[in-house]
C-alpha cells in the first residue's frame, strides 16, 4: 500500500493513583480528515511512558499498513526531541528505541512538536479512553464531541 498520510496525532492520559493510562493516535488524510484512530487502555508507570506508548502505538498501525509516509504529532515537546536528537529518556529508553526502530522500517518517518490546542482530538479520544467512555467501534463512528471537534478543525483549516 502507498498510501500518504499527512499526520498521526498522539496522545496519553495518566492516572497516577491508578497506573492507568490511555492513549490515542488519529490517523488523517492530506487534507485533515479523519481516517480512523485508535484508543487503548494500559497500565504504565508514569505520564512519560504512557506519552512514549501513544507515539509507539500508531507506528506500529502505520508500519502494519505499508503506510510510506507518516508525519507522528505529539504535544510532548522533550519526548519530540528525544526521539529526533537520538537522545535518551532512562525512563523510557527501552520503549524509545523501539520507537526508532518501527521509524526506520517506514520509508519517509517524521515527528513533529505540536501545541496542545492543536492536538485537542487526541487528547479528547485518550481521556474519554480512560474513562472508558468510547465503543469499540469509536474511529467508525466517533462520539458527538469528537465529531463536531473534527468538523471545528475542518473548517478553521
Amino acid at each position: 500500500m502507498s498510501e500518504i498520510m499527512k499526520e498521526e496525532e498522539a496522545d496519553a492520559a495518566f492516572k497516577r493513583e491508578s497506573s492507568q493510562s490511555a492513549t490515542s493516535a488519529i490517523f488523517r488524510d492530506c487534507s485533515g480528515r479523519m481516517l480512523t484512530g485508535l484508543a487503548t487502555r494500559i497500565k504504565t508507570v508514569s505520564l512519560w511512558a504512557a506519552e512514549t506508548e501513544a507515539i509507539r502505538s500508531p507506528l506500529i498501525t502505520a508500519r502494519n499498513l505499508k503506510l510510506e509516509q507518516v508525519i507522528i504529532e505529539s504535544d510532548n515537546l522533550t519526548l519530540v526531541q528525544a526521539i529526533k536528537s537520538n537522545t535518551t529518556i532512562q525512563e523510557v529508553d527501552a520503549i524509545l528505541q523501539d520507537v526508532r526502530k518501527l521509524a526506520r522500517e517506514i520509508p519517509h518517518c517524521g515527528f513533529t512538536w505540536t501545541p496542545r490546542d492543536e492536538n485537542r482530538v487526541a487528547d479528547l479520544v485518550a481521556t474519554l479512553a480512560a474513562a472508558d467512555s468510547l465503543h469499540p467501534n469509536w474511529s467508525s463512528n466517533p462520539p458527538f464531541q469528537v465529531k463536531e471537534m473534527i468538523r471545528r478543525e475542518l473548517f478553521r483549516g
